[in-house]
């Protein structure tokens, strides 16, 4: 099965799911499917010039903070696409809503440890067309699927490679649109969750293509505002509305970015002379990327590191 898959022939009259996807879950079998992929990737890939090759320098900066370099993505018809689809057992001739089996792979591939990694692989070096049709195929565009991936303490890592991977604004805009209940509610907000990537990878989508930053901005305000159990005085009482009890909803104005920096760097003296300070990497990153907001959004993230972190947090950063 596996040395069909890496020839290139894509005539499966079955298409079926069977031994290959079993062994995209398999611990060593997995990783070195992924290998193959990317060796089968590089070698069709026609704009090698595209793959940026960085110094020592820049590749330390981009390590700290979490960056993610360029990777080839192989052509529509070169024997790597033909792998993915057999993975995936996807069927031509039929749309992404139509897939037989695509959709429960892709279901299954994302809550596996071995498995999610090849799936994060495909959306790593899919090229755009097809990158489309996943997360159609996948619905990734729903706040359900995306509640469900953030929740899952494996899934939410391929909910962090699609923020990082997404093409096109479009694609930028309807993800950051389909997390906000999700940010919004706290959930990623509180470290005990351990799902503040997810936020760092939301507003560094947001910062690089210049979408959904109110929005998002709003939602982390709402998030903090459930994370720490506060509520403006006008959300904490219920009003009679023609003989209906109703419910006042939690304003974003209560909270301000200003008062959420603090708490998103969470930074610990060290505890003994000469030791070093620790930083939640995430949540610092979180605010790097919010630096890089349009400027009328940066006011308060700057006010936040400068009016509300001590001199000797500043010292020690």
């Amino acid at each position: 099965m596996l040395s069909k898959s890496l020839s290139g022939d894509d005539e499966n009259t079955n298409n079926e799911p069977g031994e290959l996807q079993q062994l995209t879950c398999h611990p060593s079998a997995g990783p070195l499917l992924i290998v193959l992929l990317r060796v089968l990737t590089y070698s069709s890939c026609t704009d090698k010039q595209s793959i940026q090759v960085t110094d020592e320098k820049t590749s330390i900066v981009d390590r700290r903070l979490g960056t993610s370099n360029p990777e080839p993505s192989f052509d529509v018809g070169s024997p790597a696409h033909a792998l993915v689809k057999r993975i995936l057992c996807w069927q031509e001739t039929k749309s992404p809503s139509e897939q037989e089996h695509a959709s429960d792979i892709i279901y299954g591939l994302a809550g596996e440890t071995r498995g999610s990694h090849v799936l994060e692989t495909i959306f790593r070096t899919s090229c755009d067309s097809f990158y489309a049709l996943v997360l159609e195929c996948g619905t990734f565009f729903t706040a359900s699927t995306l509640q469900e991936y953030a929740e899952d303490n494996v899934s939410n890592f391929v909910v962090q490679t699609l923020l990082c991977t997404a093409r096109t604004k479009e694609q930028a805009e309807a993800l950051l649109k389909g997390l906000d209940r999700v940010i919004s509610s706290g959930f990623v907000i509180d470290p005990a969750k351990k799902r503040r990537g997810i936020l760092w990878r939301s507003v560094e989508l947001a910062a690089k293509y210049r979408v959904g930053q109110d929005s998002l901005l709003k939602a982390i305000k709402l998030g903090f505002l459930a994370y720490g159990g506060k509520e403006d005085e006008t959300t904490d009482q219920d009003t009679i509305e023609e003989g209906k009890k109703k419910k006042k909803r939690k304003k974003a104005s209560a909270v301000s970015i200003e008062d959420c920096i603090l708490q998103l760097i969470d930074l610990k003296s060290p505890v003994k002379e000469g030791g070093r300070a620790e930083i939640d990497v995430s949540g610092a990153r979180t605010v790097f990327h919010l630096l890089r907001f349009v400027p009328r959004l940066c006011e308060d993230t700057i006010q936040g590191i400068t009016r509300k972190m001590p001199q000797e947090s500043l010292e020690l950063i």
